[in-house]
This record gives structure tokens, sequence and C-alpha cells, in this order.
């Protein structure tokens, strides 16, 4: 009897030992299981002309968000594009190029901006294999900090579409503190030597070899960061980015502080004269000198049989209007405008010299009045054209009596033969 109760016994816990191995077979299958994989796509401009700063801050949005929710990110299908193909924004093309990665779904979208403040995003996730669209949204908003926050609300019911098909996504612990805080994030920049500074008060580093690595925490995905990028000989520029893994500053622009003309006036066309300009405040404010030596020859222009001589010098000062680089929205596109405009003053002398035998000279003085002036490009040289609107104060030892300085040229409709027009200034600015 007693060795029956022991081999009953032995019995007895078959059951509760093959439950047991069910349970850790379970349990080694589900650490083996391999993660669902998945391929995002460049979200595209739909309306308008490409925006590649916007299209990859988007893309690394919905990227991360995906990311987050447990499924692993795969890329590579960049090369499987044929040449001047971009990135599908639905359909079987791109089930396609995901299958080519070894992904299970594929991540597609796209946006329009219906006005300058909003932005219509819309997201679809397919299933590779059957190319089934298991889930989609659309998300239309204005363009603030309360759209990352819309935007995390549409992918937790896109995941859970996603989630019936392909199951629960596999998650590790680490992946779980990247998605709870970003801990480094890494700065992208042409420009090695730009310092980045968090708030304008805490320097994050300076970019080296075209990137920034930087701790920052346990700072959410999504959250908005205040830089201040500094590099010497260049504008300091304030910045709002969102927190992701890979950010690209925005270009600094270089300070210029010294510019050199040379112009020709129409009010004395046998002449060339030139500017010299400094920048206290680089860029939008200047002053400076100009000279300017022309010649009044008979029959173009003078009044007599003697040539006469215009030595022109005088200070000038100005301010622009306009950004260094303008630009402006317009139907959802960021258009750059290729001009400046500005006003520029100032006051000069006007010694002339007579070769007639007696040689009488004349001394004038005038006031520049405050006139526009464009300058055509945005580079280290552009084209200018200025007003050149002057007053004679008509003092003793002049030739010119009180009053506007005009070009006279002949009309016969006019009583007396000709008629006065605004004299202008055209040349090239050097810019350093």
């Amino acid at each position: 009897m007693g060795e029956f109760r022991i081999l009953k016994l032995r019995y007895a816990s078959l059951p509760v030992a093959i439950l047991v191995l069910a349970l850790a077979a379970q349990l080694l299958a589900a650490q083996e299981q391999m993660p669902v994989r998945a391929a995002i796509f460049t979200i595209r401009n739909l309306d308008g002309a490409p925006d590649a700063d916007f299209e990859q801050q988007l893309s690394e949005t919905v990227r991360l968000e995906i990311g987050n929710a447990g499924y692993t990110l795969v890329a590579g299908w960049e090369k499987l594009l044929r040449r001047g193909e971009p990135a599908p924004v639905n359909g079987p093309r791109a089930t396609e190029l995901a299958r080519a990665v070894k992904a299970a779904i594929a991540v597609t979208g796209y946006y329009t901006r219906p006005d300058a403040g909003s932005v219509a995003l819309s997201v679809q996730c397919w299933e590779t294999a059957g190319e089934t669209l298991l889930g989609s949204f659309t998300l239309a908003a204005p363009f603030d900090l309360s759209y990352y926050n819309l935007l995390h609300d549409r992918r937790g019911g896109l995941v859970a579409s996603a989630e019936k098909f392909t199951g629960p996504p596999r998650i590790e612990a680490i992946d779980v503190a990247a998605a709870r805080g970003l801990g480094t994030v890494t700065f992208r920049s042409e420009q090695d030597g730009v310092e980045v500074l968090l708030g304008g008060e805490k320097s994050l580093g300076t970019v080296a070899d075209g990137r920034l690595e930087a701790p920052v925490g346990l700072l959410l995905t999504g959250s908005r960061l205040e830089l201040e990028l500094r590099k010497p000989g260049f504008h300091t520029l304030a910045t709002t980015v969102t927190a992701i893994p890979d950010i690209r500053l925005p270009e600094l622009l270089p300070a210029r502080r010294f510019t050199a003309d040379l112009v020709w006036n129409s009010g004395q066309p046998l002449g060339v004269g030139g500017t010299f300009n400094w920048y206290p405040v680089p860029d939008w404010v200047f002053v400076g000198g100009a000279a300017h030596l022309s010649a009044q020859v008979p029959g173009w222009g003078a009044d007599d049989e003697y040539t006469v001589l215009h030595f022109d010098a005088g200070a000038r000062a100005g301010v622009y209007l306009l950004p260094i680089k303008p630009r402006i929205r317009m139907f959802g596109a960021t258009l750059k405008l290729p001009f400046r405009v500005g006003v520029t003053t100032g006051f000069g002398a006007l010694p002339s010299l007579s070769l007639a035998p007696a040689h009488p000279a004349w001394l004038d003085w005038y006031l520049l009045a405050p006139m526009p002036f464009l300058e055509i490009g945005t580079g280290h040289t552009v084209f200018t054209f200025r007003m050149d609107q002057r007053y004679s104060l008509g003092l003793p030892g002049g030739a010119l009596e009180r009053g506007w300085i005009e070009r006279q040229v002949p009309d016969p409709d006019e009583d007396d033969g000709t008629r006065d027009e605004p004299v202008i200034q055209m040349g090239v600015t050097f810019k350093w």
C-alpha cells in the first residue's frame, strides 16, 4: 500500500508538471518573440513646393511615436527608390518597399497647409504581406504646442488598429526608458563651431564634424526646446525646436560689418563713385562716406565751351527695413525674397572746377533727403539701386541755387524745352 500511494502521488503530480512546463514554454516563447518591424516613410507635402526641414520634422515625430509604441523601426527603403522617385504616400509601392526591408507594417503619410497657421496631416498603416490598410487618421489643427499632443492621441488609435493584425509589439525595458525620456539628443549642422545653449543660458556644447551629442536627461519626446545658437562672426539665432533624438539646426547667417560700393549716378553720367560703410549693428544699421568724380563736357551737359570737373564728397547713414534673408508664406509655401530694401540719408559738399582760362571754382553744400534703396540679392555681392534726391543749400560761393538738384533732359513738349527727372544711383555692393 505504501508503494502504491507513492506511485499515486507521482502520477497525480504529472498534470501539474505539464502545466508548469507549458507556462515555461509560453514564457520562453514570449521572450523569443521577434519584434514587429515597421518601415516609416517620409511625410510629404502635397500642396506646394517641398519643405525639406518641415517634412523631416513631421516624419521624425511620426517615427518616434511608432517607435515609442514598441515597434522596431527599420531603414534602408530609401536606397530602393528609383532615380528621382519620391517616397510613397500610400498603396502597393509602400508595402513593396517595406517587404524588401523585412518590415511587417508600413507607415505612410502626407500633409497639406489649409492656411498659414494650420497643418492637415494624414497617416496610414499598412500590413505588408497582404497590402491591407490596418488603420489611418487625419489631423487638421493649428500648428502649435498642442499639435503634438493631438498627434500622440491619434497614434494610440492607429497602433490599436495595427495590433489586431500584428499582435502586441515587443518592447524591451531599455525601449521603455527611451520612450519616457530621450536622454541624449544629437544636433546636426553643416556649420562647425556653433555653440548650442538651452534657454540661452546652459551651454550644451559646440558642433564639431557636423554633429553635437548633448545629454538632456529625461526630456519627453515632443517637448519644445528653446535654443540659442552662437558662433563668432555670425548672427546669434534664437529658435524653438521639437525634442526628438536627431535635430537639424538652422543655418546661422554671417554678420557682415563692412560694405564697399561702386556706383554710377544718372545726374553725373560722365563719372564714377564709391562708398565705404561700417555697420555698428551688423547687416542692419550703417554709417560711412561717399565720393564721386565726374565731368561736364561741352555737348554732354555743360552750358559753356569748357569742361567742368566735379568732386562729390559726403557722409551717409542708413537702415534696412527687411530681414537679412527675407521670406514670406503664401498658400502654405515659404517663398524666399531675393532682395532687401532700406532708407539712407546724409549730407555732403560738391566742389567744382572749370577748365576755362580763368579757372573759376565753386563749392556747393547739400543735404541728401531720406530716400529708399533696393538691393537685388542677399549674399556677399548685390546690385544696388538708390534714389539720389539732394537739396542744395544755396550758400555763398556755390554755383547752385537753393532747391532740389534734379537732372534736366530735353523735352520738346515743355515750354523751355526741358524737364526735370529724379536722380538715381546704380551700382554693385560688396559685403564682408
